[in-house]
């Protein structure tokens, strides 16, 4: 089963140091009394493809609680992304310097004080770690003083939260994530991201530009930014893949990679001079655009994989070091197909343990999924 080092054997180590330490906090733990839920307070800390796997969680909150005003704790570079949610009513921008791995700029320690004595002041009267992260929940949950703090009991600071769950490593991340908003609510509704009318226009006008038309394409999104750079599948693999859709399928390439990687995307432009190279021209937002007009999207384990999902745009998603049944497309379907390499390996942790080839699927794989996955839309027209 796929890992994250933070919840390795070590990391559970040092859950349990925790909570052996924070016990006494238990003792003096009042229940929460049964009453309005208002004031929601919900944690997404870290990345864009956690925070969009999130969504349809706290989209169903808030349609379960329509008259709460919810607030969003998560950093500057979801903001993009968390300012189209549009049933968060107030996005709180934090960068926590753990979560900094590509060198982003973290929010002093005064600043997050001051933040904390803000959401003090709101009277919280939900507090929900998506995360499941003790300092999460000691800066969000306890120091703001919050009625209700909802978390996992077995990640650490159990004894900081008066209502948990244990994190199950062994279902989806999404699964998990109604698992926890479970005693709140029993619906699931789905969010689609809204696309802004200028960002629809620059997509048109780039397929003008082309002449292209919807559907007439393939996104390729060949790169996971900075330390997740283990889940990219190799470059040679993806020009074998583009060069077969090209000759036996005849569809243009797009290549699109963000600006921090524009020079991968760049790299493999040159591969296949056929193709169109859009690396680092677009905003998140044109991006999302484009990518309800492509005929499907070739990514890693990745964010733009997670936008796919998020708006039903097929999808081909290459695995390696993660496990798909964790962080792939959910619910999997014919449109949205997620590929690993030899599934008789354990997948590695990050940044713990090098990568062999098996963890990655060969070309001619993801390219036999390819051709049934555009026999199968071209059926459906």
């Amino acid at each position: 089963m796929a890992s994250y080092a933070n919840y390795s054997r070590k990391a559970r180590a040092i859950a349990r140091l925790i909570d052996s330490i924070t016990w006494p906090v238990g003792i003096f733990r009042k229940k929460p009394r049964p009453g309005k839920i208002e004031k929601i307070l919900l944690v997404r800390p870290d990345h864009l493809g956690d925070l969009l796997m999130n969504i349809d969680a706290m989209y169903s909150l808030k349609k379960t609680f329509p008259h709460s005003r919810i607030f969003l704790v998560t950093p500057d570079w979801n903001r993009p992304i968390a300012q189209k949610l549009e049933f968060i009513d107030e996005i709180i921008p934090i960068n926590l310097k753990w979560y900094c791995f590509n060198r982003e700029q973290h929010t002093p320690l005064i600043k997050l004080i001051k933040k904390i004595r803000v959401l003090r002041k709101i009277k919280i009267d939900l507090f929900i770690d998506f995360r499941g992260d003790f300092r999460v929940v000691l800066l969000f949950g306890f120091f703001s003083g919050s009625k209700i703090r909802r978390g996992f009991s077995n990640l650490g600071g159990r004894y900081l939260l008066n209502n948990h769950t244990v994190f199950n490593r062994k279902i989806h991340f999404m699964q998990q994530n109604f698992e926890l908003i479970a005693p709140f609510t029993d619906s699931r509704y789905h969010y689609k991201i809204p696309v802004d009318k200028s960002d629809e226009l620059k997509a048109d006008e780039l397929l003008l530009r082309y002449g292209l038309k919807p559907g007439s394409f393939v996104i390729i999104h060949p790169t996971v930014a900075g330390y997740w750079s283990l889940k990219s599948w190799p470059l040679n693999h993806f020009v074998e893949v583009a060069h077969h859709i090209i000759s036996h399928h005849h569809l243009q390439i797009i290549i699109c990679s963000g600006p921090a990687e524009r020079e991968t995307g760049n790299s493999l432009a040159r591969s296949i001079p056929e193709s169109i190279n859009l690396s680092g021209r677009l905003t998140l937002s044109e991006f999302v655009a484009l990518l309800r007009r492509t005929f499907f999207l070739i990514s890693n384990d990745s964010a733009p994989m997670h936008l796919a999902v998020q708006i039903h745009t097929p999808l081909i998603a290459v695995f390696g070091p993660t496990n798909y049944r964790r962080s792939g497309p959910y619910p999997l379907n014919e449109h949205q197909i997620a590929i690993e390499g030899d599934s008789g390996l354990k997948r590695p942790l990050f940044g713990v343990q090098s990568l062999g080839k098996g963890y990655f699927p060969k070309p001619e794989t993801v390219i036999g999924k390819i051709d049934e996955l555009i026999k199968y839309l071209k059926n459906q027209k």
